[in-house]
């Protein structure tokens, strides 16, 4: 028996997942935690299926979850109904930053923790805007027309 459920909603990597396993925000790879989570004495459910309200498989197992994770870039909407639905719910995790997905006032009333992985982007947008300066600067893209 187990101390509860953790439900992960995930994007398909597809052949992608299964070249590079360090792409861990799909159902593949499973942010690489079903170990983890398993060893804690929890069952994992991993979906990609979260539309539409009422009748995805995440309104399906949301219904006796403890946690739900997911993802900014393939957001399962836990709404004020979803909540409504899950007495059990006691955290919702975003494994990225944002939290827009979530009905923060709902979680509120029922004194759920909303969180999110803060600074997890740091370095990639820091990569980004200096590849971008570099595109800017040495007019990359006009020498490419």
């Amino acid at each position: 028996m187990s101390k509860g459920k953790v439900l992960l909603v995930l994007y398909e990597g597809g052949k992608h997942a299964e070249e590079q396993e360090k792409l861990l925000g799909c159902i593949e790879n499973e942010l690489g935690i079903r170990n983890f989570i398993e060893e804690q004495g929890y069952e994992l459910v991993t979906t990609i299926d979260k539309d539409p309200e009422p009748t995805s498989t995440v309104d399906r197992e949301l219904k006796d979850a403890e946690i739900v994770i997911t993802t900014p870039f393939f957001p399962a909407y836990i709404s004020r109904n979803r909540i409504a639905e899950a007495p059990n719910l006691k955290l919702c995790v975003t494994a990225g930053v944002g939290s827009d997905h979530v009905d923060l006032e709902a979680a509120n009333e029922r004194k759920i923790t909303v969180t999110e992985v803060t600074g997890s982007n740091v370095v990639s947008v820091a990569e980004h805007v200096m590849a971008t300066i570099l595109v800017l600067i040495r007019n990359y893209n006009g020498g490419h027309q």
